[in-house]
């Protein structure tokens, strides 16, 4: 799994950021397979549905 810290990183580049608001909570959970790590945020909010984020991040070798 990764940190709290890593997943505030990832949400703070502008890719995520565009989708998060300042009343979403969100975790992170990290899927590894053939050499790359998927990173799965998650974005809560009492008024939206559920929204997904798939980031692709190459694992360093």
């Amino acid at each position: 799994m990764i940190s709290a810290v890593d997943a505030k990183a990832l949400a703070d580049t502008s890719l995520i950021r565009e989708m998060m608001h300042p009343e979403h909570t969100y975790f992170a959970l990290e899927i590894s397979f053939w050499g790359f790590t998927l990173v799965v945020l998650r974005l809560y909010s009492c008024s939206d549905a559920l929204r997904f984020s798939l980031v692709e991040v190459e694992r360093d070798h």
